[in-house]
């Protein structure tokens, strides 16, 4: 069965996290804090792996559902998606460091 947002807002943390189940391998975490986040569980090279994609409400429910895609779409192609999002954030650490150093060396104010 589909989560609808009326689920998702009503769920409260408990003394133990728990999850709700939107089909495909999707899943909301609920933790003990109340902080809900977004994982899609997937098999890659024969390994199950477990993806973060964001926390609620900052994700919505739509959202979710098309990084879901997005995820499975590179699986097709033979990208683990935990990996290319790993990359990405180093990529963007990069950029922004450099940026930062470059800035400062020749006297721009850093945007980030």
């Amino acid at each position: 069965m589909l989560l609808n947002d009326r689920q998702i807002k009503a769920a409260k943390p408990e003394t133990t996290p728990y999850e709700l189940k939107d089909g495909n391998g999707l899943k909301l975490l609920v933790r003990k804090s109340g902080v809900k986040t977004w994982l899609y569980e997937f098999r890659f090279n024969g390994k199950e792996q477990t993806l973060t994609i964001g926390r609620y409400p900052h994700i919505s429910l739509s959202e979710a559902r098309q990084a879901l895609e997005r995820a499975k779409e590179m699986i097709a192609n033979g990208i683990n998606p935990t990996t290319a999002k790993q990359e990405e954030k180093a990529a963007r650490w990069c950029f922004k460091t450099c940026a930062n150093k470059n800035s400062k060396d020749i006297g721009f104010v850093s945007v980030w």
